[in-house]
């Protein structure tokens, strides 16, 4: 699941059920614990939110993986799903007089 997110490519639950074989009610579990290792190797699992298809509302602020029932504004059920993908987060800045790496405003030693 991690090399299929890497690609660079965001894909909804549905399409990350089909491609490593599990059922897409498991997909949001597996994404949650992801989203945990990805964090401690300094990467990131990023959503891109669900949307209405109706009224063009983007669910910006929904924490939950899972796809929304109905929109809020219109009462619409058709509602495209958020997609997720990894950002690998890389050294932007080696210093070498004291051998540090600047991760994003972090510095590591």
């Amino acid at each position: 699941m991690l090399a299929l997110l890497e690609s660079g490519f965001a894909r909804t639950a549905l399409e990350i059920s089909s491609a490593v074989r599990i059922p897409e009610r498991e997909v949001a579990d597996h994404l949650v614990h992801l989203e945990k290792t990805l964090r401690s190797r300094g990467s990131k699992l990023t959503r891109l939110p669900a949307q209405c298809l109706s009224c063009n509302f983007v669910f910006r602020k929904r924490e939950k993986i899972a796809s929304p029932g109905r929109c809020p504004l219109c009462k619409g059920e058709f509602i495209a799903e958020p997609s997720f993908r990894v950002e690998i987060r890389t050294a932007e800045v080696y210093n070498s007089a004291d051998h540090s790496i600047r991760l994003k405003g972090k510095e590591k030693k």
